[in-house]
């Protein structure tokens, strides 16, 4: 698998509003998409110390956003270089970001259709059919199971993120979002400085979701004493100290949480 960043392909569609990095936006599309934030939902992380983080409800995926400047690039890019691509992850659902201002709605989606393992019986009540009626998110996953299906991996992935776009329900989610949210939305068009990607567990790995990527990273084992989510916040700790003091407020995470009874 290349792991190379890929550029944002030209289509005719015009960019998409930028979404804040904000636990209500990202709650508000799950609910536009179907799912039940009732069970589980974005809740902002604070810090990344370790008693903090276990003190937290069952995390399922966390979303980073970081500043796109060369040495947080330059790190993940070492790290891609090394990561192992033998193991199979064909059961993810994966989309690329094919046009900008779509990145965090890619990694939401990324978040709320692998957080949680589908044979879970947690999944089928965050995720539910209602009324025999599918929700945008199972469509969402049907259609990318189908074209694996009917294409090679590497054309039915493009052909899935294509399609994902072209919804005009999920634009229209996005839109909402994006405007009801942001104190001062984004700028259609106009390079944020940042991006967004989703980080999971699968199959006992640390897995990166990037929709500029040509599918899924594995970023080594889970370190059972701390779990998912401490791997992953020491991986994203790696990250915001390579970049400095300066730019630490550039970065924010978001956790896919179960909901506490």
């Amino acid at each position: 698998i290349d792991l190379t960043p890929t550029e944002i392909s030209e289509t005719k569609q015009e960019a998409w509003i930028p979404l804040a990095s904000s636990p209500n936006c990202f709650n508000n599309l799950a609910t536009h998409l179907g799912a039940n934030t009732n069970i589980l939902s974005f809740v902002d992380i604070s810090c990344l110390d370790i008693e903090y983080l276990h003190s937290l409800s069952p995390c399922h995926a966390l979303l980073l956003t970081y500043p796109t400047i060369s040495v947080c690039e330059g790190l993940l890019k070492q790290h891609d270089l090394i990561s192992s691509t033998t193991t199979k992850m064909d059961d993810l659902c994966f989309f690329h970001q094919i046009i900008g201002g779509t990145c965090g709605t890619i990694a939401a989606i990324h978040a709320l259709v692998n957080g949680v393992k589908k044979d879970n019986v947690l999944f089928k009540t965050f995720i539910p059919v209602d009324n025999n009626k599918s929700s945008l998110l199972r469509k969402l996953m049907m259609m990318a199971t189908n074209n694996d299906d009917e294409e090679g991996e590497g054309t039915s992935k493009q052909s899935s993120s294509h399609q994902l776009i072209e919804m005009p329900e999920l634009h229209e989610a996005h839109d909402r979002c994006a405007i009801a949210t942001a104190t001062k939305p984004g700028i259609r068009g106009q390079k944020q400085g940042r991006h967004f990607v989703c980080f999971i567990e699968h199959e006992g790995s640390l897995v990166m979701l990037d929709g500029r990527r040509q599918g899924p990273v594995q970023y080594g084992k889970i370190d059972p004493t701390v779990g998912f989510i401490g791997t992953a916040a020491s991986f994203i700790s790696n990250i915001i100290c390579v970049a400095g003091d300066s730019m630490a407020s550039s970065f924010s995470v978001i956790a896919l949480s179960e909901q506490q009874s």
